[in-house]
C-alpha cells in the first residue's frame, strides 16, 4: 500500500534537522511511502517512493483532474446531463448502482466520484468527456507525462485490476494501473494548485443526500 502526506506547514517549520524524525525512528511497516512540503516540494522522507504499485482508487484522482480541467476550459459543464452507457451500468466494486440509459449531471457524477469513489460514475464521465473510457485514458498518461509523474500508467479510469473490467471494454494492450509514492504526491500537488474546487465540491457533497 502507498502512503502519502503531504504537510501543510511551511518549510521553514521544519529547519532544525533534528525536528524531523528518522526513518528508524518511525517503525513505519510499509512498502513505499514520502511526505513532501507541498509548497516547495522539498522531500522530507522517502521509502522506496519511486517504487510503482497498483494505485487502486487513487486512479481516481487523475480522473478528476482532468474532467476539472476540462470544466475549466469551458470543454464541458457541471451542467451538462450525462446518459449512463453499458460500460457505466457494468462496472464493478465501489459504485452507485448507475443503469443504463440513467441521467445525471456532470456535477452530480463527479460528486459521487469523489466522495463515495464510484467507479461507475468515473467511467460515465471519461466516456462523456472523451467518447471512450479508452480515448480519456489515453489523456490521463499524457497528462501523467506532462506532470512529470514517471512512474506512473493507467489502462482505466477507474483503477480495478485489468481482470474486474467489463470484458467488452478492456484495453488490448496488456498491463495495468500503476502509480509511485511520488507521483501520487505530485498528483495530489498539482489538484491543490490547479483545481482546489475539487475539495469544496467533496465537503458539499459529504452534506447532502443525493447519493
Amino acid at each position: 500500500m502507498i502512503l502519502l502526506c503531504l504537510l501543510v506547514a511551511p518549510v521553514s517549520t521544519f529547519a532544525e534537522a533534528a525536528k524531523i524524525p528518522s526513518i528508524q525512528s518511525l517503525d513505519l511497516e510499509l512498502r513505499s511511502a514520502v511526505l513532501v512540503e507541498p509548497v516547495t516540494g522539498q522531500v522530507l522522507l522517502s521509502i522506496n517512493a519511486d517504487q510503482a504499485y497498483a494505485p487502486a482508487s487513487m486512479t481516481k484522482m487523475m480522473t478528476g483532474y482532468i474532467i476539472a480541467d476540462k470544466v475549466k476550459k469551458g470543454e464541458i459543464s457541471w451542467s451538462d446531463v450525462v446518459t449512463v452507457k453499458g460500460n457505466a451500468s457494468k462496472t464493478i466494486g465501489s459504485r452507485v448502482d448507475l443503469a443504463n440509459g440513467e441521467r445525471h449531471t456532470v456535477k452530480e457524477l463527479f460528486a459521487a466520484m469523489l466522495v463515495h469513489s464510484a467507479n461507475d460514475a468515473a467511467v460515465a464521465l471519461a466516456e462523456y468527456a472523451s467518447g471512450s473510457e479508452q480515448q480519456f485514458v489515453a489523456l490521463m498518461n499524457a497528462e501523467a507525462k506532462r506532470l512529470g509523474m514517471k512512474q506512473s500508467h493507467f489502462i482505466n479510469v477507474s483503477g480495478l485490476d485489468r481482470t474486474d473490467m467489463p470484458i467488452p471494454f478492456r484495453p488490448q494492450k496488456l498491463g495495468e494501473n500503476v502509480m509511485s509514492a511520488m507521483d501520487v504526491a505530485t498528483m495530489v500537488k498539482s489538484i491543490i494548485q490547479d483545481h482546489p474546487e475539487m475539495w469544496t465540491m467533496a465537503l458539499i457533497t459529504l452534506s447532502s443526500n443525493k447519493w
